[in-house]
């Protein structure tokens, strides 16, 4: 992990305006060394997530949207960046009435398609584009599929059915158009301010994809919402409260839905997740009562 000795970050901080900051290091970054102010953030790349770095850099440096953190300054391998005084959204979601939790979807629904409006010139170095997009999700199914017939992580009757889905509705991937999306749009990654302002953090899941892509976190939150869910908040956050999400979606972002199939492409979307995280945890039931729920196609 990148380190940066405690001179350096305070000279940052110093440098760009904020003398009186206190950062201290947080548990929040997994690749990352992110150090939170009082004003400003502090994100340390590490060399092996370089790409991060640049989707992220790119990011702020190109996108004038209202929903996200605004960018101070940037190094060869750290971001400074606005602190968002917040709480996060999985933690307040909970005590939300109904309209308050609809209130919040819609500013999610503006902020995801700004995103997608974003101009992905320039971007091919560190945001691969692929222009068939059916090819590349059945290529990593199918090699997926065979890991796990190795490693016995999947029961082959189950495995039978997801390949025999897939094969059969494959087709519905075809002549879709990739936009910038965020990949991790799960409820960790949005800041709610006092004033009710969404705030999305967190850039470094960028990709060039269909637009549907970003309803597979949104399907996986309707089953089992606490997998996204910080720990502590594991014994408050119930599927039920999260039943009219993609309901609420469409009503204020009805382009990521347009596609005649959205629902079938979006399975096909988890299964390839659903299998790759079986790759890492063999035989986990969490991805397995997921794959067989997107089978039966009653999920939204």
């Amino acid at each position: 992990m990148t380190e940066m000795t405690e001179q350096q970050i305070r000279a940052i901080y110093i440098e760009n305006g904020f003398p009186d900051d206190t950062p201290t290091l947080t548990n929040v970054g997994f690749r990352n060394r992110v150090y939170i102010g009082e004003h400003a953030v502090l994100k340390v790349y590490p060399e092996d997530n370089r790409r991060g770095y640049q989707k992220e850099h790119w990011f702020y440096e190109t996108a004038k949207l209202d929903g996200i953190p605004q960018l101070y300054a940037a190094g060869e391998n750290w971001i400074l960046m606005e602190r968002i005084h917040g709480i996060g959204l999985f933690r307040l979601w909970r005590d939300l009435s109904v309209e308050a939790r609809e209130g919040i979807i819609r500013q999610i629904a503006e902020i995801t398609l700004a995103i997608n409006g974003i101009d992905l010139s320039g971007t091919e170095a560190f945001l691969p584009h692929y222009s068939d997009y059916r090819s590349r999700v059945l290529y990593r199914i199918n090699t997926l599929a065979q890991k796990l017939r190795e490693i016995g992580g999947i029961r082959e009757e189950l495995l039978s059915r997801v390949l025999s889905y897939v094969q059969t509705h494959a087709h519905v991937l075809d002549g879709a158009q990739s936009v910038l999306i965020h990949y991790d749009l799960h409820f960790d990654n949005f800041l709610v301010t006092e004033e009710g302002k969404v705030v999305l953090i967190d850039f470094e899941m960028l990709e060039a994809a269909p637009m549907d892509m970003v309803l597979d976190v949104w399907q996986r939150m309707l089953i089992h919402p606490f997998t996204y869910a910080n720990e502590d908040d594991h014994p408050h956050t119930h599927p039920k409260d999260y039943s009219n999400l993609l309901l609420w979606m469409q009503k204020y972002a009805p382009d990521l839905f347009s596609h005649p199939d959205v629902r079938r492409r979006v399975n096909l979307y988890g299964i390839r997740y659903e299998l790759d995280l079986l790759c890492e945890y063999p035989m986990a039931a969490w991805p397995i009562e997921r794959l067989e729920r997107y089978l039966e196609e009653n999920l939204w």
